[in-house]
């Protein structure tokens, strides 16, 4: 055989190789494992759902049998149904249940917060967020064959819409007239231009545009499948103010939830007359965009104010926001109403022993305690009282003196502190500092100043 033909020999013998290994791999976990499946049919038939809903790159990447069972699995987990490894009736039920069309990221692609969020059943967030707290929507048309009229529609849409404003610093205008929108929402069916096409009805159910900057002139944009039966209320059909909300959450950088009776959920729960956003969702809106600015005697508490009219400290503790300005706090809700006196509440009177003003406070999730800090001292209260041998030396915790301001985020049980342009992140399990800290405040809170005097009104 000339050397030529010898080389080619070879290499169509790996060619085929390769071929036949892939095709194993691919078919094995159907015709090796028939306990795994009830039907050739199911098991395309979930492979496909893994591939649109984003467990799957294609429906051929499927890696042998244990790849097979961990991917069912992760979406059994995603749809709540007993995690067997196996495509028995209540998992394929599931699956065919109509859900939105936005993907669920690939188990192995999951950011390290995603799967502690994962772990502890919390929302996520993919930290896309809009850089305008001002957002305009406006819907662009109405539904073609409904009962629905189109007053029915803004006010569904609107309701949706008023969720997110009671919660955060977004400022929500709808337009009206032919104006530019942040979020256009509209009702299209099949394949509607975007690559994304709807299925008919009963299958996905709307889909929308997270705020990244990689989808164009769809970024945010609400897209409700017009093959479908959009209600108001009742258990008929789809309740357009449960979908709107689930999208539009979509649209401000929410993705889904793995929590039973979250908003973000990816399937329709069904029909629910007091939906709303649970205390997680709301948690992570505020991370994306601060919460709502508390208003006392008509006036905002505004974070954004110069630093000598800003408050010396603010903190949520035991669920309600404490700001503090001089020796005296002041009591609110988390949106806008005072519960203390407009003139104030005496720092000492219930934080015994601190000199005021104070830097920076907050409160410990794994007790409750609250620690204040003042120049190179920090003090630690139960409840009123002082804790035993306080206060202490801040250089104990690895912090420099006077600091500006704490932040803590309990969802990862870690607090930052800030001081002039740097920050330093202190984990409360282990309570040290975490390693390579400090950093300078714009390589950890992107397009933050170097200021930090209002950082807090920043909640976590």
């Amino acid at each position: 055989m000339a050397g030529a033909e010898y080389l080619t020999f070879w290499i169509c013998t790996v060619i085929f190789i390769v071929h036949e290994w892939n095709t194993y791999v691919q078919t094995a976990p159907v015709y090796t494992h028939k306990a795994l499946i009830t039907s050739d049919d199911d098991l395309s038939e979930a492979l496909n759902y893994m591939t649109k809903y984003g467990f799957l790159r294609s429906p051929g990447s499927v890696f042998g049998y244990a790849h097979l069972v961990n991917l069912i699995k992760d979406v059994q987990f995603v749809l709540h149904v007993n995690q067997t490894g196996e495509l028995d009736d209540d998992t394929m039920t599931a699956l065919r249940r109509p859900r939105c069309g936005v993907k669920d990221a690939p188990v192995e692609e999951r950011s390290v917060e995603a799967h502690v969020l994962k772990r502890n059943k919390r929302y996520t967030i993919n930290w896309h967020k809009w850089d305008n707290r001002f957002i305009k929507y406006r819907i662009l048309n109405y539904p073609t064959d409904s009962e629905l009229t189109n007053a029915q529609v803004d006010e569904a849409v609107d309701r949706a819409v008023e969720q997110f404003s009671n919660v955060t610093r977004l400022i929500f205008k709808k337009i009206t007239d032919n104006g530019y929108a942040d979020i256009f929402i509209k009702f299209e069916s099949w394949n509607h231009g975007d690559g994304y096409p709807f299925d008919g009805p009963n299958g996905t159910v709307a889909h929308a545009f997270v705020p990244e900057g990689i989808y164009g002139d769809y970024d945010g944009d609400v897209h409700f499948d017009d093959s479908e039966d959009f209600t108001h209320e009742g258990e008929k059909g789809y309740n357009l103010y449960q979908v709107a909300l689930h999208e539009i959450g979509h649209s401000l950088g929410l993705e889904h939830s793995w929590v039973d009776g979250a908003v973000m959920i990816p399937d329709y729960p069904g029909y629910n007359a007091s939906y709303a956003l649970t205390n997680d969702e709301i948690r992570a809106l505020q991370l994306l965009y601060g919460p709502r600015i508390p208003i006392s005697n008509g006036k905002p508490l505004n974070p954004d104010a110069p630093c000598n009219l800003a408050y010396d400290a603010a903190t949520m503790i035991d669920n309600k926001l404490f700001v503090f300005k001089d020796n005296r706090y002041w009591r609110l809700t988390d949106f806008e109403t005072l519960l203390s006196y407009k003139k104030g509440q005496s720092i000492k009177k219930r934080f015994r022993g601190v000199p005021t003003p104070i830097d920076a406070i907050y409160q410990r999730p794994q007790d409750g305690n609250v620690l204040i800090f003042k120049g190179s001292q920090y003090w630690m209260y139960n409840k009123r009282d002082i804790v035993p041998s306080y206060p202490r030396s801040v250089t104990d915790l690895g912090l420099p003196d006077n600091l500006d301001a704490a932040i803590i985020l309990d969802q990862w049980n870690k607090t930052y502190f800030f001081k002039d342009t740097q920050v330093w992140r202190y984990d409360e399990e282990n309570q040290a500092i975490d390693y390579g800290y400090p950093y300078h405040i714009r390589e950890v809170w992107e397009g933050t100043s170097s200021s930090t005097c209002c950082i807090q009104f920043y909640r976590r």
